[in-house]
């Protein structure tokens, strides 16, 4: 996920290309917004992923 983000050179969550990645699957989960207004990976959502996968 996060060379997805990396491909991009605006990561300012106002960019175009954000909606697209935030509706694919699964990753919406892990996308947050920084004090700055870009799109970050949610480390802690991340860390969180295994707890949650039903098991």
């Amino acid at each position: 996920m996060g060379r997805r983000l990396a491909e991009h050179k605006d990561h300012g969550a106002e960019a175009r290309w954000v909606p697209a990645l935030r509706a694919s699957g699964g990753f919406c989960r892990y996308l947050a917004v920084d004090a700055h207004g870009w799109v970050v990976v949610d480390r802690k959502a991340v860390a969180e992923a295994p707890k949650l996968d039903g098991k």
